[in-house]
């Protein structure tokens, strides 16, 4: 009984020996990572020679010291456990061990180069041995050293200026689309604008147009009946011709306004292109209108409307003549084009042979086609 008391004793001192033994070596681990940080910081200029060797001095003791304590707890442990302490602790030497060679070629360098730089106390960069990542440390994560985070901050810094790149490459774009979608709005308002002027002007000529083609308004009166003849119309004041003296024979004038007021209202015909109706046509516009007192322009004027269709083309750009050569023009044109002898007659032949056909008996027929 009192042997398996005193077991049990031991077994737990044993288990507190190898806990304290652990935790000791993991102190020594934590006091090598911060000497590996202060040499880092020495490690800048050549000028910290004798700083770094004494700080590497330090560490050399105190990696015997944790190797010696290491020991110690390696002899506490039993079966896998004594595997993966071993591991550990080779991962650890080996950083030592890459963390010595890197000090020694830097402390080759810095006395190689103050030979060649005697009396020159002005801090000197290091070369590239003392900037050498330790390819164990990172591997063990049990320290992070200047150089690694000097890497991370320059990764950092280049992360930041490519995305202010982006951002500025991004915003220019954005200022080019929106310099483009103001130049297609100010081209949009530009042809509604021209749209517009379009518009206004071919109105502006429509309603020219229309005051030129339209017919001079006569100025109507109600005049009381003519004594001479109770039938008559209400007569229309015309004007007279301007050889018409002042002093004329009151009786002559009075016999010409009788003899107006009494004549029924002349019809006048239209004429649309037809050149079997051409001569009808200007007969009846030259007695009405052509052989009256009135100026060119007002005959022009009477001469378009009255015409229709193709006839009206031909002669309505001859208001932009001179009133008097214009309405000459217009005559001539419609003389040329359907007031030709043999056009005529080409005409009246296609009526008769073309015409409808008419049975022997068929009087009536006869005699409208006659007429």
């Amino acid at each position: 009984m009192g042997d398996s008391e005193s077991d049990k004793s031991s077994a737990k001192d044993a288990t507190d020996d190898a806990a304290t033994l652990k935790r000791s070596c993991s102190g020594y681990v934590g006091r090598l990572g911060r000497h590996y940080k202060e040499l880092e910081i020495l490690l800048a200029t050549y000028s910290n020679h004798e700083e770094v060797n004494a700080q590497n001095e330090s560490l050399k003791g105190l990696f015997c010291k944790y190797e010696a304590r290491f020991n110690e707890y390696l002899s506490t442990l039993e079966g896998s456990d004594v595997q993966a302490a071993s591991d550990q602790f080779e991962l650890n030497q080996n950083n030592y061990q890459e963390f010595q060679k890197r000090v020694s070629e830097w402390l080759d360098a810095a006395v190689k180069k103050a030979d060649d730089n005697a009396g020159d106390q002005q801090a000197q960069q290091p070369d590239d041995v003392s900037v050498r990542s330790s390819s164990g440390s990172r591997r063990s994560g049990a320290s992070v050293t200047p150089s690694v985070r000097l890497k991370e901050a320059k990764i950092k810094r280049d992360l930041a200026r490519l995305r202010k790149q982006q951002l500025e490459e991004a915003q220019r774009i954005k200022r080019q689309q929106l310099d483009l979608e103001m130049k297609l709005d100010e081209l949009q308002i530009q042809h509604d604008i021209s749209k517009a002027e379009v518009e206004v002007q071919a109105w502006e000529e429509e309603s020219a147009e229309y005051q030129i083609g339209k017919p001079p308004q006569v100025k109507v009166t109600e005049q009381p009946v003519s004594k001479l003849d109770p039938n008559a119309k209400e007569w229309t004041v015309v004007n007279l011709p301007r050889d018409v003296n002042e002093g004329e024979n009151s009786q002559s004038l009075l016999h010409a306004v009788s003899t107006l007021t009494s004549m029924p209202k002349p019809e006048l015909l239209t004429f649309s292109g037809d050149p079997i109706t051409y001569c009808g046509f200007m007969n009846n516009f030259e007695v009405n209108i052509g052989s009256t007192g009135l100026d060119s322009r007002t005959k022009l004027t009477y001469l378009i409307q009255l015409c229709e269709g193709k006839a009206k083309e031909s002669i309505e750009d001859c208001v932009l003549l001179d009133p008097a050569e214009g309405y000459q023009r217009a005559r001539n044109l419609l003389q040329e084009q359907f007031g030709q002898p043999h056009v005529i007659c080409h005409c009246l032949l296609n009526k008769v042979l073309n015409g409808p056909q008419i049975r022997p008996n068929d009087g009536e027929s006869l005699r409208t086609w006659v007429d």
